[in-house]
């Protein structure tokens, strides 16, 4: 009994769009998610409800899209079958050959490609328009879907291989351009932006990152009187100190002003050993983050860095940390005038504080100033020129010209930097105004 070409022909062609329809659903359920649902009911595209519902349902995505895939699967088998039987009807086993080289091209265009394409464009109406047939037939074929899911599990458990983890898998690169996407969609602000972007950053810098140097830090000696010690207080206008015995390097912790001024009103004699605080030691290679929860479970608000040595490196505030995540705080080891540390003379003039870390400069005025040895712009100048420059002294670095406004310390404090326009910009803005 001969293959009746027609039965067949109807069987593929309803197959082939059955495979269509499907693999479409699975793209489009793919690439929803609350933040487009959030935006398409802002936009009036959807209701509140029908956001609600929507977002309830696509909590299973991982079942949505076995269900969408398994029938995907099973309608490219109906399709290969019946395509197959046509073309041995008509040019026998050749036909065959034929049937399976053409029918995969047919999949691959209108059974992947194609769909592919619309979910990209019209995904969300797609979604939208077919949210009740897909909740009911998800649930309708739940249970060939489930008994598939589980001898894929059996399957890849004896390989040791662990199905559905609910492990997030999402690297840092793909958590930015989520972001990027969020933000170009105007999901997130500028604002929320650079937070999650410096929360993101928080985990990977290090103490070295944020600390005051030694050559910054302002301490008093065990020895000094309340007297000299309130002074120096109403100088600085700190409310907090560090302490030491001999030298810097012995910090023995730190004085707040309120543990002091009880004592200063009666006019007692005490001991500071028996106020001050004692600190929380770290090193310039610990993660900010480890820091910020080691002060946080122990009430610190002061760290002292260490070098190799057990000397002092540097110090940490709490303030420090926070501001690494939510900008700049006014405390005691702020410049009240300039706050970042750069102040825009004019186009392409900049003051810059010689402690002001590279990657800001870069951030604040996009000058690329990169290096492996030191971190902050006044290092930079010094690693640059191998040298202590002089007070007024002027040095320039490829379209760059410094000027050392002040040195302290042996160590340049603060800086005028001229961005120069090369010569083909000029020429070009001399031919502009011609």
């Amino acid at each position: 009994m001969g293959i009746d070409p027609v039965p067949q022909s109807i069987v593929a062609l309803v197959s082939l769009f059955l495979s269509a329809f499907f693999t479409l659903l699975k793209y489009s359920y793919e690439d929803l998610n609350k933040f487009r649902l959030e935006k398409m009911k802002e936009e009036k595209i959807i209701t509140e409800s029908q956001a609600f519902k929507l977002n309830q349902f696509i909590e299973d995505i991982s079942s949505i899209q076995s269900t969408f895939m398994i029938f995907d699967y099973l309608s490219n088998a109906f399709f290969a079958v019946s395509f197959s039987r046509i073309g041995y009807h008509f040019f026998g086993t050749g036909g065959i050959i034929a049937a399976v080289v053409i029918g995969t091209i047919l999949i691959l265009v209108f059974g992947e490609s194609a769909p592919y394409f619309v979910s990209i464009t019209k995904g969300d109406i797609v979604a939208i328009k077919f949210y009740k047939f897909s909740r009911i037939f998800t649930k309708v074929a739940s249970p060939l879907t489930l008994f598939i899911r589980f001898i894929s599990r059996a399957i890849g458990s004896l390989f040791g291989l662990e199905m559905d983890s609910k492990e997030p898998k999402i690297t840092e690169d793909e958590l930015f351009t989520a972001m990027n996407l969020s933000k170009d969609e105007g999901l997130l602000d500028v604002e929320e932006f650079g937070m999650i972007e410096k929360v993101v950053a928080f985990r990977d810098s290090f103490v070295k990152d944020v600390m005051t140097p030694r050559t910054d830090v302002i301490a008093v000696d065990i020895d000094s009187s309340i007297e000299e010690i309130i002074e120096l207080f109403n100088e600085e206008g700190f409310s907090r100190v560090p302490v030491y015995e001999e030298d810097i390097d012995n910090l023995l912790g730190i004085l707040h002003i309120k543990d002091l001024l009880p004592h200063f009103v009666g006019h007692e004699v005490i001991d500071l050993k028996e106020v001050v605080r004692k600190p929380i030691y770290t090193f310039e290679y610990q993660k900010t983050a480890d820091l910020f929860e080691q002060m946080r479970n122990n009430n610190g608000t002061f760290a002292i860095v260490l070098d190799e040595y057990g000397g002092t490196e540097g110090i940490v505030t709490m303030e420090d940390l926070i501001e690494e995540i939510v900008g700049e705080i006014e405390d005691e080891y702020d410049d009240d005038s300039e706050s970042d540390g750069i102040l825009v003379l004019k186009n392409n003039v900049f003051i810059i504080d010689g402690m002001v870390r590279l990657d800001e400069v870069k951030e604040e005025i996009d000058l690329d100033l990169e290096s492996d040895e030191v971190d902050t712009i006044g290092g930079f100048v010094v690693e640059v020129f191998d040298k202590i420059p002089e007070h007024g002294e002027v040095l320039e670095y490829k379209n760059l010209e410094f000027t050392v406004l002040e040195i302290e310390k042996n160590r340049v404090s603060k800086l005028r930097v001229t961005v120069k326009e090369n010569k083909k910009e000029e020429e070009q803005k001399e031919s502009t105004d011609i």
